[in-house]
């Protein structure tokens, strides 16, 4: 068989996709699957996923549990995935191996000119036998990965080299279809700012006056004619910022590149195994520590090189299990384990400029950024537009996972009644530190002042500003389980198995109770002086864990195994005879368990702070309100502050904001519904039918208790002149767009007098609160297909199933729902797939028979493979522009929005389905300018408008597909005998054999609504690469 990795084994399975690179099973999202290795959690309890993958020869048992579990299994409402490491025998018995792949084995990617560079060696080995015949046994492993790879950025969407240099003929239509969808788009938007453009410019720029417009010849009729921003009004940063953007290489307006990344990997394993009196006695320890240097920055923020990032982990591992036989008719499996994961994730791979060396002006009076980084990490700021990032994303994220476990299980037989019961501890610790918290600073540009993004860097206007100083959390949770479950052989061919789950676990808390609860009316007994509704656990009616903890989990399990024994007729047809077919069904409810991700809030006043700005800044000087001129003053450097004190200026970490779940939320929990029918055709073939279905309830979604009045924002945001006009801050002076899009926080002095608060229910001193609510619930239908054959020379496993999967919510990084019903964003799950086909196979050549002669040259050889066809990943619709004027951006752990385009209708979705007709057409006009044109785009863009400014767009956020997989990975073997128990193997493999594009992937058509024409609809990226070829030899002894 192909060799493939861990998440690879449960594609083979029914019911299972990768989404991303990560394994979802049965509809659920993907941080609610279990991992044991020999019977120990090895989930990582900040983000899910598991910790510790063993090295592929050292696995004796793989097994995954998708349904039917019996009371036994917890924690997780997903997939249980479960691996057994092999032990040693009282023979001496193990391998070595190495795998090479090179870059000359290989195709170029197909968005890249050329072939990226990949260097990999895979190398290692086991070995086991006895230490005491009989009575003691050791069995070791190794495995080391080398490699360097090309990362591809995909087809990126850049700036022309006329609009690097000021000239924005060619986002005529761009900057008109944003001014149509806000009208306040392209307009100076505030007295004061017009007056800084005039200073640069030497001519007069007036509040409300157009920055652009087809008909301006003059300046007299806009602040730039002809589209051109000359290099006198450019913001003092602007020009070093537009030396780190690339030139596009593909066509007028796309860039692509790959730069080597690498990685140094080095795992083993020492299992040791005693046989005594009280029985068998089991230990093993896992240690992997490795390096990775990315060339781009995390999260795929920095989307072009010059600010590499280096992660670093180590992962380990510690097992005792003792199995004891009592009489033959029951036996205690007792295990006790210790997991830690150290990852260092983020760390800058270079230092760079100071701040004020690039133009950005002096902290203090200038209002300018204090550099909170050290020199190890001082360097450029992120600075995000809507297709692109450039700049040093520093959040240096430094985390220990450490989970202790404790599992006792108990199985007795009774006459027909097999009984189990037991009990699972765990205790999980995470000190999790944001080393490099954002101290270089965030900008993100939209195009919300002149209605393209790098038009509003290049005169100094984004929409937005952060920066944050170095903090720190303690996280600790725990879980309970205790079970008990009979299988009770009713009749010899019908088994009933039942039993019940008790378990909890609740939110994850802070050791120092730093995790602060915002809550109306609650004032501080920690911090006496702090703001009413600022408090922390340990305050009166504030939980530890957020949330009182559930003891109420009670989860139900049911199944039954029948193998019909129909003797005549159509059943017996249907069936055959007795034990050529069974039928099994099953029921249960599984709670799960609650991502450390979910719940923790960083930078949390006074220990810290993460300032965002709530007006609009100056790029050069941020902390200066673009709108009023008026200094906000620089909050950093930070003081130190520790509980119970009140001598704390609590006015530089106004207004707040924040995450947590409410206080009263219930566990979440799925519903898992089976039934098969299993047939053996034939003694060497087996089919098997099912339905799976799993319903989750109470799953965590994302909201903004805080959340602002769409309709008493839109009453002031009047054109200035007009009756609603309004002060923002500062009394008398006028401001065209005081609340939103993204600047609904504070008051707003009407003209009429008095003060209005556009967010609710909290006071001034808070903005967007982001906040968990339980409101979640998730539905997968499926039908799948199982059929496995093996032969003399062949076997085959095959599989399909046809799904559906639905939800308001497919993880924490999904949109925000506040103010609107939860079910209104029912829709495609994230990682559904309508149809899953999946064939492994492995066939014996004949070449013994064709030359006549069998020998170790004809003998052995093997053809294996792994064919794969899917559907795509749903297309994600959405805007990042707060037209919704509900204030939501940057209120749920990804900084999602609220905002969706309009669906209008009237044609077709796709335009084109196979991506390698899309293309850039670049027109030039009479006048000299030019129209660029995305040709065949996967969908149609004119089928959705602008999202109603103050309104909520009716879009469905998926409800369409993207392309899908066309796989092969094949494999040539030679197996050579040298003796009955050494053999050699060598094998020739090649993944994605045919070099089909393979364009599938969550994030590869870009539904950015505000992407603009050029990027909304495109397909950007053919993520799962090209073919690669790999040799590898092992050595059986």
């Amino acid at each position: 068989m192909v060799p493939f990795n861990l998440s690879q084994y449960g594609t083979l399975s029914p019911s299972n996709s990768l989404n991303n690179g990560v394994l979802v099973m049965s509809g659920q999202r993907d941080v609610q699957n279990g991992f044991m290795v020999n019977g120990a959690n090895t989930v990582e309890g900040n983000e899910g996923g598991t910790t510790v993958i063993p090295n592929l020869d050292s696995i004796a048992e793989f097994r995954i549990i998708l349904s039917n579990a019996g009371a036994e299994y917890g924690n997780y409402s997903g997939g249980q995935v479960n691996v057994v490491t092999k032990s040693g025998t009282n023979q001496f018995h193990g391998s070595a191996f190495e795998f090479v792949r090179n870059s000359d084995f290989d195709t170029r990617y197909f968005y890249s000119p050329d072939r990226g560079v990949l260097h990999q060696n895979q190398f290692g080995g086991t070995g086991g036998g006895p230490i005491l015949r009989n009575k003691l046994f050791f069995f070791l492993d190794y495995q080391g990965t080398r490699q360097v790879v090309g990362v591809d950025t995909g087809q990126q969407l850049v700036p022309s080299i006329a609009d690097k240099g000021g000239n924005f003929t060619d986002q005529a239509a761009t900057i008109a279809a944003n001014q149509a969808a806000n009208s306040q788009t392209n307009t100076v938007h505030s007295a004061y700012f017009a007056g800084v453009l005039a200073a640069r410019l030497g001519y007069p720029v007036t509040f409300g006056e157009q920055y652009f417009s087809p008909a301006c010849a003059n300046t007299t009729q806009c602040v730039f004619p002809g589209y051109v921003i000359p290099t006198k009004a450019w913001d003092t940063p602007s020009a070093n910022v537009l030396k780190l953007i690339p030139d596009p290489n593909q066509g007028a307006f796309y860039s692509n590149s790959a730069y080597p990344a690498t990685l140094n990997d080095d795992k083993a394993g020492v299992r040791i195994d005693a046989n005594t009196r009280i029985g068998m006695i089991s230990g093993y320890w896992h240690y992997d520590p490795w390096v990775n240097d990315q060339p781009y920055g995390p999260f795929a923020a920095s989307t072009f090189p010059g600010f590499p990032i280096q992660t670093v982990g180590k992962a380990q591992l510690f097992t005792f299990g003792v199995t004891t036989n009592f009489g033959g008719s029951s036996v205690n499996q007792f295990t006790a384990s210790y997991m830690r994961n150290h990852n260092d994730n983020g760390k800058p791979g270079t230092k760079g400029p100071t701040l004020q060396s690039i133009g950005f002006a002096s902290p203090g009076a200038q209002g300018g950024i204090y550099q909170l980084e050290g020199p190890d990490a001082q360097n450029w700021p992120w600075i995000g537009f809507n297709n692109y990032g450039v700049g040093q994303y520093v959040v240096e994220r430094v985390a220990d996972n450490e989970t202790y476990q404790l599992q006792d299980d108990f199985t007795k037989v009774r006459g027909t009644h097999t009984i189990k019961f037991g009990a699972n501890y765990h205790w999980d610790h995470v000190p999790i530190a944001q080393v490099n918290n954002g101290g270089n600073s965030f900008f993100i540009f939209g195009g919300s002042e002149t209605g393209y993004d790098l038009a509003d860097m290049l005169i100094g206007a984004p929409d937005y500003f952060a920066q944050g100083a170095p903090a720190a959390l303690n996280l600790r949770n725990f879980y309970i389980g205790i079970y008990g479950e009979d299988s009770w052989r009713v009749k010899p061919n019908l088994t009933l198995n039942y039993g019940v789950r008790w378990e909890t676990t609740p939110f994850w808390a802070d050791r120092l109770n730093r995790n602060p609860d915002i809550t109306l009316g609650c004032q501080s007994k920690i911090f006496p002086t702090a703001p009413v509704g600022y408090c922390f656990p340990g305050d009166p009616g504030i939980p530890q864990y957020f949330v009182n903890p559930r003891w109420d989990n009670f989860g139900p399990r049911i199944g039954l195994a029948y193998s019909p024994s129909f003797s005549s007729g159509f059943l017996h047809k249907l069936f055959g005879d007795a034990g050529k077919s069974s039928i099994r069904a099953g029921f249960g409810t599984f709670y799960t368990n609650i991502e450390g991700a979910n719940t923790f809030n960083f930078a949390a006043a006074p220990y810290s702070l993460y300032y965002p700005s709530n007006f609009p800044p100056l790029f050069s000087a941020p902390f200066i309100n673009r709108n009023t001129g008026a200094n906000f003053g620089n909050p950093f450097p930070l003081p130190v502050h520790k509980s119970g004190d009140t001598n704390i200026d609590w006015s530089i970490y106004l207004p707040f904001s924040g995450r947590q779940p409410y206080p009263n939320d219930p566990s979440p929990y799925a519903e898992h519904i089976n039934f098969s029918i299993q047939r053996q055709l034939t003694p060497s073939t087996l089919l098997s039918l099912a339905y799976v279905g799993t319903f989750g309830h109470h799953l965590v979604l994302n909201t903004n208790k805080n959340g602002a009045d769409p309709a008493l924002c839109y009453s002031l945001s009047a054109v200035a002149g007009s009756a609603q006009a309004i002060d923002r801050g500062i009394p008398g002076v006028r401001d065209k767009n005081p609340c939103g899009p993204g600047n609904e926080t504070g008051f707003f002095h009407p003209a009429a007098g008095g003060e209005v608060l556009v967010r609710h229910p909290f006071n001034e001193n808070f903005s967007g609160l982001g906040a968990q609510i339980m409101a979640g619930n998730s539905a997968y239908h499926s039908a799948q297909l199982t059929l496995r054959r093996n032969t003399g020379r062949a076997s085959y496993l095959l599989s399909y199933v046809f799904s559906k999967s639905l939800d308001n919510g497919s993880g924490f990084g999904d949109q925000i729902i506040q103010g609107l019903d939860p079910n209104i964003y029912r829709s495609l799950s994230q990682f559904d797939i309508t149809h899953i086909f999946s064939l492994s196979y492995t066939y014996e050549l004949p070449f013994d028979k064709l030359f006549q002669r069998s020998n170790r040259v004809t003998r052995g050889w093997k053809v294996a493979g792994i064919t794969s066809f899917t559907t795509g990943a749903p297309v994600s619709i959405f805007q990042t522009n707060d037209n919704s004027l509900r204030g939501n951006g940057r209120n749920s752990p990804q900084q999602s929005y609220t905002d969706e385009p309009n669906f209008v209708g009237g044609g077709p979705i796709y335009i084109n389905k196979d991506p390698r007709k899309q293309y850039i057409k670049t027109t030039t006009n009479p006048d000299g300018s030019v129209t660029q044109t995305l040709v065949n785009p996967y969908f149609d863009p004119a089928l959705f408008s602008p999202e109603p400014f103050g309104g909520q767009g009716n879009a469905n956020r998926r409800f369409f597909h993207g392309p899908g997989v066309n796989n092969w990975n094949l494999a040539l073997i030679k197996d050579i005998k040298l003796t009955e128990s050494k053999s050699l193997e060598f094998r020739a493999e090649f993944f994605n054999a045919f070099n089909h594009a393979q364009f599938y992937g969550n994030n590869n058509v870009n539904g950015n609504f505000n992407a603009g024409p050029l990027g909304f609809g495109r397909v950007t990226s053919a993520g799962n690469g090209s073919r690669i070829g790999q040799l590898g030899g092992k050595f059986y002894f």
